[in-house]
């Protein structure tokens, strides 16, 4: 059987909107379309799920029917969206030009990259580091661009994955620290708003800086470290992290560390230079 992740929003959707239940009339008061709901759901699914799931998995996971199931697939595959590799189905290149043209309008990798170079290759290219900009989106942050610096073994690297929940990644306890509680509460639910409650007041007090080590991540090998800092835009709102992630960082885990300050002004100039 697929692995299966922490439920998206689109998966809920489809999860809670059952299809033997509810058509798109019954949805006309929220202003939302049950049919994209459903598209972007399986794709979601697909796209998060290994290894490739089956139709009728797909159909389970999402407790949809069968056969609507058949067709959303097919139409997401006539649009290059998932492609069908044995059985199963796995996002196609579209999803990646889709990605492309995101990142391209956002200009966050543009704007972002000769700030990421500056930092690694000027100011520590013998270190074993990488330094990641990991984009909000919704309850999780995704790599947006990355630069390794040139000594970098990259089987060294922290692998930072294609996507974190915010809670779990410190580029994601950056953004929340700066975000409203009630958006926090909305995000990770009541008992896990409150317990991060005080770790995220600490963040916002040192002034945006947070730090993971290879124990708090199964499976990373010994010595790994990412230490982040927030990006905001002129008028406070978080909508990324830097991470800076590798060996030989457990001496820089500090707030006050240079590399850490050097980390949350590069990622203060880099938000001025997207907003």
């Amino acid at each position: 059987m697929p692995t299966k992740r922490p439920e998206t929003k689109a998966a809920a959707a489809a999860r809670v909107h059952r299809t033997a239940k509810l058509d798109d009339r019954d949805l006309s008061s929220t202003g939302l379309l049950q049919s994209l709901q459903r598209g972007i759901a399986v794709l979601t699914y697909v796209s998060d799920t290994s290894p490739p799931p089956t139709t009728t998995q797909v159909a389970e996971a999402l407790d949809l029917d069968r056969t609507v199931t058949h067709r959303i697939l097919r139409t997401l595959e006539s649009e290059h969206l998932v492609e069908q590799v044995g059985n199963g189905f796995v996002p196609g290149p579209a999803t990646v030009m889709l990605a492309n043209l995101y990142l391209d309008r956002a200009r966050i990798r543009r704007v972002s990259l000769p700030y990421q170079i500056d930092f690694l290759h000027r100011g520590y290219p013998n270190e074993p580091w990488s330094l990641t900009v990991m984009l909000r989106v919704g309850a999780y942050v995704t790599d947006a661009s990355r630069v390794w610096s040139p000594t970098a073994p990259l089987d060294s690297l922290l692998n930072i994955g294609p996507r974190v929940h915010l809670r779990d990644a410190a580029a994601g306890r950056c953004i929340l620290a700066f975000l409203d509680q009630p958006e926090v509460t909305e995000l990770l639910g009541a008992q896990e708003a409150q317990r991060l409650r005080p770790q995220l007041n600490q963040i916002r007090d040192v002034g945006g800086i947070d730090f993971v080590v290879d124990s708090d991540r199964p499976g990373v090998a010994p010595g790994l470290a990412a230490l982040s800092a927030v990006i905001r835009t002129r008028s406070g709102q978080p909508f990324a992290g830097l991470t800076l992630s590798g060996t030989g960082l457990n001496d820089h885990l500090q707030s006050d560390s240079p590399v850490a300050r050097r980390l949350a002004r590069t990622a203060d100039e880099i938000g001025r230079a997207i907003s």
